[in-house]
């Protein structure tokens, strides 16, 4: 009898062991299959951070270059003293009483239409601001969907600033807004960026729809060795008042034209200090302060941080259902 159940006993032992190792191949393809996904999912979002960063910077730039027209030619008509004496009495903002809150809101919003938010400035004693020249970032995005879209800041220069985002996605949308700089922060930077031979001041990333190329130094003024046209890469619009340099990418196969975004580097006050000499005081080194004054999120007034979206004139898909879910 034992000799006649031998194999079968042996069979199952087999078989036994076959299903354990199946099931210990089928958890490790699934745990490679997550960790794959979860690092494409976080390329994805730091790509879609660099060009939501890249947005918000150009159209600052670009109304910053505005707003300094406007003053040249009120300077030239006579009309600035006003301006100066604001700018001088106009307190430091606070971001703990700064807030943002929607304007339009309603329980669903419909694909296509537009959300307005309002953000107003604060001092510490949580007093309105009636000065403006803060330069925010404002996001909407979709962790589910890897979506995002910079929202579109228009300074009212009274303390106050209004924000408005296209809602091209169904689904559930969360709001982001940050403090890049406070107006005293530009302030020194436009005197660096005035103060010849002040050595590099910015980092600038070259980069394409899948990865960063290259990093260079760039430069607001000229220094040594800038009459070589071939080492660096020139931004400079004598039209708009900006002169702009980086360094040309050591790579032969990257173009001046992929410079992508500029990080100032004055969150490092060592480093720049020996690059540079000592440009800013004490007190205005502050307006550089991660976590204080730079880069710093600004919270909502009553909490709503979040928005639906549905396909306007008809019922939810199932995705959208589920997208929809806390």
């Amino acid at each position: 009898m034992n000799t006649g159940t031998q194999p079968a006993d042996m069979a199952v032992c087999r078989y036994r062991k076959w299903k354990v190792f199946s099931l210990f191949l089928t958890g490790l393809f699934v745990l490679t299959c997550y960790i794959f996904s979860t690092g494409v999912s976080s390329i994805q979002t730091q790509m879609l951070r660099m060009a939501d960063y890249q947005q918000s910077f150009s159209r600052h730039l670009t109304s910053q270059t505005n707003q300094d027209l406007i003053r040249y030619k009120m300077q030239a008509d006579g009309r600035h003293h006003h301006t100066d004496i604001n700018r001088t009495h106009c307190q430091p903002l606070d971001s703990t009483y700064t807030t943002y809150a929607i304007v339009n809101k309603q329980v669903r919003y419909p694909l296509g239409s537009i959300l307005h938010l309002e953000l107003t400035t604060r001092n510490r004693t949580g007093s309105p601001r009636t000065c403006g020249g803060d330069f925010f970032q404002a996001k909407l995005f979709s962790p589910k969907l890897n979506a995002s879209t910079a929202g579109k800041i228009v300074d009212h220069q009274d303390g106050t600033y209004s924000i408005s985002f296209l809602l091209g996605w169904t689904g559930r949308a969360f709001l982001s807004v940050e403090l890049v700089h406070p107006r005293e922060a530009i302030d020194g930077l436009k005197k660096v960026r005035e103060t010849p031979n002040t050595g590099y001041l910015f980092n600038g990333t070259f980069f394409d729809h899948n990865a960063i190329l290259d990093e260079q130094k760039c430069y607001s003024s000229k220094e040594e060795g800038f009459d070589n046209r071939e080492d660096y890469c020139s931004y400079t619009k004598p039209e708009a008042n900006i002169s702009f340099w980086c360094r040309r990418p050591k790579k032969k196969d990257v173009s001046c034209e992929q410079l992508a975004f500029v990080i100032s580097d004055l969150a490092n006050k060592e480093r720049y200090d020996e690059a540079n000499g000592k440009l800013l005081t004490e007190d205005e080194w502050l307006y550089f302060r991660k976590g204080q004054y730079f880069q710093v999120g600004i919270a909502a007034e009553d909490g709503i941080t979040q928005v639906i979206v549905a396909q306007k004139g008809k019922k939810e898909t199932f995705l959208t259902q589920i997208f929809n879910r806390p």
